[in-house]
């Protein structure tokens, strides 16, 4: 079976108006198709020539180069961002393992800009047994591979040598990178390699905020771990005091003087953010693991066991975060005026600091959003802003996104409508799109269900692939 694949696009002429269609390779196997790879040297892959007029475009796609199990190169589309990247790679890496390429090496993906893909596709195609990338015609040291070398190293001092020896590491790019291994390990439920992979990207943030030398000493010393970080995080946003002394009996590394210190930097950024509050939070939850390492967990927490609330406006905070709608939202605000204090604000604020600390995305944006919802309820009154706030739910904007796309002209006029509302790759608009194919089917609107399987099936090719390969192309 072939591993290459390409995709047959329809195209409208930007210069003459004339439709045409062009394959788009997507996945290339050099030793199945070295035409193609000669296409990647000259630069005219993913090259589109009306036949009509001959005017030149290209479509902007990415590309996976297998070369073998453990060496495989992916090129993202140049107009794209990390995550649609990391989506694309993931996609990619998916279609070519149901194609019987099973047993791949995760840390063998290597992501290669566009214009440096020539050089990696001969460096690494050299010999039949593919060695790992060393250095390009310029003398530069390609950056995928020192990636590799630094996740691969057998210690942490051989890890500093290399940090040393390559700053390039230390670029805000290498995010990207990061981005792109840990969404395909997540996908592939590699746990193990997930953590690795978190590890050292905090380590090299650690390196640019402080410098090399200090955040390679920590690590050396015994620096908490990721994984350490978010019990950490669990421990404190505990709901009751019985929850936590769980949470410290299961992992005993929260005394261990890592996690401890780590708490300790917490509430040094809280002081100096002026959050008095979550420095009244941090302190006290501090002072806890110390009276557990001290004395016991089962004698520490036998005062606490016994108090009615650990720090209300804290509890507060969680109780209104963690509700499952709106409405349940809006009950509890209504429940805790004091939510609508500054003091809630400043708390939440240090919250949003912990959560861009620690690497957690998806808490940051919960917690700010519902920051921005209590400042609108002290501007304009709890109903007010909750009214606002449930109205625009239910509002269907993904709803308009997605008739905007299906009842566009052509494809090159749907890939505008899918640049302009990226949110159509999401998750939520193929269940979206789902159910109405389930309303329409039920309705007997058989053209329509035809219609929205189309559009579905370019919309999952995107987030596959990406706009311009599934729906058009942009000029040159």
């Amino acid at each position: 079976m072939s591993r290459s694949l390409s995709q047959q696009v329809d195209l409208t002429c930007t210069n003459c108006g004339k439709p045409f269609n062009v394959d788009v390779w997507l996945i290339l196997d050099p030793a199945e198709r070295p035409d193609v790879a000669d296409q990647i040297r000259q630069g005219t892959l993913h090259r589109a020539v009306c036949p009509e007029c001959g005017h030149k475009g290209t479509v902007d796609a990415p590309v996976l180069v297998y070369i073998n199990p453990s060496r495989i190169l992916f090129s993202p589309a140049q107009q794209t961002k990390s995550e649609e990247d990391a989506r694309h790679a993931t996609g990619l890496l998916n279609r070519l393992r149901a194609d019987g390429v099973e047993q791949i090496d995760l840390q063998a993906v290597v992501p290669v800009a566009r214009v440096n893909l020539a050089v990696a596709l001969d460096r690494n195609g050299a010999e039949a047994g593919i060695s790992p990338a060393g250095q390009d015609d310029s003398g530069s040291f390609d950056l995928g591979q020192a990636l590799f070398d630094l996740i691969n190293a057998k210690d942490w001092q051989e890890s500093r040598e290399i940090v040393s020896q390559h700053p390039e590491l230390l670029q805000p790019g290498i995010e990207e990178m990061f981005d792109l291994m840990i969404t395909q390990a997540t996908a592939d439920g590699a746990d193990d390699v997930v953590q690795i992979l978190e590890e050292h990207r905090l380590l090299l943030r650690r390196c640019r905020e402080d410098g090399i030398e200090q955040a390679f000493d920590e690590k050396l010393n015994g620096a908490v771990l990721p994984s350490v970080i978010q019990t950490l995080q669990s421990f404190l946003q505990a709901t009751s005091w019985a929850e936590s002394q769980e949470i410290v009996l299961a992992h005993p590394e929260l005394l261990e003087p890592g996690a401890t210190a780590f708490l300790a930097k917490m509430i040094e950024r809280a002081h100096k953010a002026g959050a008095e509050d979550a420095v009244k939070v941090l302190q006290q939850h501090a002072d806890l693991l110390h009276q557990c390492a001290a004395s016991g967990v089962e004698q520490a927490f036998a005062s606490r066991l016994s108090e009615q609330d650990r720090f209300p406006l804290f509890d507060a905070i969680n109780e209104f975060i963690q509700a499952r709608n709106w409405e349940e939202s809006r009950s509890v605000v209504r429940a805790h005026p004091e939510l609508l204090d500054e003091s809630t604000d400043r708390l939440m604020e240090a919250m949003m600091d912990h959560a861009r600390t620690t690497g957690a995305e998806d808490a940051y944006r919960v917690i700010d959003e519902h920051r921005d919802l209590l400042s609108r309820c002290r501007q304009i009154g709890i109903e007010a802003a909750f009214d606002a706030k449930v109205d625009a739910g239910a509002l269907p904007p993904l709803y308009n996104a997605i008739r905007e796309f299906v009842d566009a002209p052509n494809w090159p006029a749907s890939r505008d409508i899918v640049a302009a509302h990226p949110e159509l790759l999401e998750p939520g608009a193929e269940e979206m799109m789902r159910a109405m194919i389930q309303r329409a089917h039920e309705a007997g609107e058989e053209d329509a269900v035809r219609v929205l399987e189309a559009h579905l099936e370019r919309l999952l090719l995107c987030r596959d692939c990406g706009p311009d390969a599934a729906l058009g192309m942009k000029e040159e």
